[in-house]
């Protein structure tokens, strides 16, 4: 998807950075970008791909879906403008403020305070003051948003997620680390234990959380569940395949082929492989307690 050129507006204020996770310190450029002039539209300039897939040929792990991705930007009231970052990559600091100014009418800029932009990141925010003070554009600069006496950051999200911290890592979000995948036909093990689940399988291209066990919630036709969620390889009935398996509480039906939102909030345990079903069958119910109780503290307050 590349709307960069569908048409030109005549007058606007953009968001410029990477947002790839659009975590705390990103909302803060945003939250700039939308408190502009009446006159403007709030636009934020998205790449389809992340530009360390051409930088170095390897792209760090997505932190959202699309489908959630273009939900967020509408909440928080700006339009994305998608590019292919290979369009813009070659193109000098002035030469880049120059084409997306004719092409999107800007007025007005926000960008983090580690913005660098232009051919090998040759400029930064000083470099960024200059050219919108040359073409008569307002420039907003957002400072660091701190988590625990740092700036937050998708790497330190990804880090958090990968060590099984989803707590932290949904505070430097500003919302529950989620994901809403089709859910994939299966075993219906968990119906035969009594514990009907969906199951999800990550993208290749998608962070998976540390494996184990997570007090979740789900978004099913546009009502929240409690739920409780495996992650991993589901040990003691494995078929090899990683995924996500999901208890919903309150849910009895298969929803095959739905994209189900799943919010992790706390991690349980790490995965098990038990003995016999019985032992597993029991442990479930265990789980499925405490991600009730959890429920219930956080008042299904969700995000």
């Amino acid at each position: 998807m590349d709307n960069f050129t569908l048409k030109k507006i005549k007058a606007s204020s953009v968001a410029l950075g990477t947002f790839d996770g659009l975590h705390t310190g990103h909302r803060s450029v945003i939250e700039k970008a939308v408190d502009c002039r009446s006159s403007e539209v709030p636009l934020i300039l998205m790449f389809n791909e992340h530009p360390l897939l051409y930088l170095c040929g390897n792209a760090p792990k997505r932190l959202i879906t699309k489908n959630h991705e273009i939900a967020l930007l509408k909440e928080m009231g700006i339009t994305p403008v998608y590019v292919d970052f290979p369009s813009l990559m070659n193109l000098s600091c002035e030469d880049f403020i120059v084409s997306i100014t004719r092409k999107l009418g800007i007025n007005q800029i926000s960008c983090g305070f580690n913005y660098h932009f232009g051919k090998n990141a040759e400029g930064d925010t000083m470099t960024l003051k200059q050219l919108c003070d040359d073409n008569g554009i307002r420039l907003k600069v957002a400072g660091a948003v701190m988590y625990e006496d740092l700036p937050v950051s998708s790497s330190r999200i990804r880090d958090a997620l990968e060590k099984g911290n989803v707590i932290s890592a949904s505070n430097m979000l500003g919302r529950h680390f989620s994901y809403d995948f089709p859910v994939q036909e299966s075993r219906k093990l968990g119906r035969e234990l009594g514990f009907p689940t969906i199951n999800q399988h990550f993208p290749n291209d998608f962070i998976i959380p540390k494996f184990g066990v997570y007090a979740s919630y789900a978004l099913v036709k546009k009502r929240f569940y409690p739920s409780v969620t495996n992650i991993g390889l589901r040990p003691t009935v494995s078929d090899g395949v990683l995924g996500s398996e999901t208890h919903i509480i309150g849910i009895n039906e298969t929803l095959y082929g739905e994209n189900i939102r799943v919010a992790l909030t706390e991690r349980l345990r790490d995965e098990i492989k038990f003995a016999s079903l019985e032992e597993l069958k029991n442990r479930i119910r265990s789980d499925r307690e405490k991600a009730l109780r959890l429920w219930e503290e956080y008042d299904g307050k969700t995000d």
